[in-house]
């Protein structure tokens, strides 16, 4: 399930911010603190940084828009959320490693 990831609260009195430069795109990868949009506000430019991490799904903003805090940016999938064809989630890699030889087992 893809997770939504809103412009946070930019300060007191800011209501609103211009997109200057998106800086992900649908199907990348981000990780948290990952500057996902640069923005200007009447007092500064700054970058957004994620607050999570995955592969991204849909970006809904624009270079040129104009947003306000609380306002939904990206959709974030969590990267092995994907499932096999059967619909089983693939093995972890403790799952998928041979089980260890035993030095001491006769062969058999």
């Amino acid at each position: 399930m893809a997770t939504e990831f809103k412009l946070p609260d930019l300060g007191e009195g800011i209501e609103d911010a211009d997109v200057l430069r998106v800086l992900v795109h649908e199907g990348a990868e981000i990780a948290v603190d990952d500057a996902v949009i640069e923005i200007e506000t009447e007092k500064a430019t700054v970058e957004v940084p994620s607050e999570v991490a995955g592969r991204v799904t849909r970006v809904m903003v624009s270079q040129g828009d104009t947003i306000k805090p609380g306002q939904l940016i990206l959709l974030v999938e969590p990267v092995g959320a994907e499932s096999g064809a059967d619909g089983a989630s693939p093995p972890t890699a403790a799952e998928a490693a041979p089980a260890p030889v035993q030095p001491d087992a006769p062969a058999p």
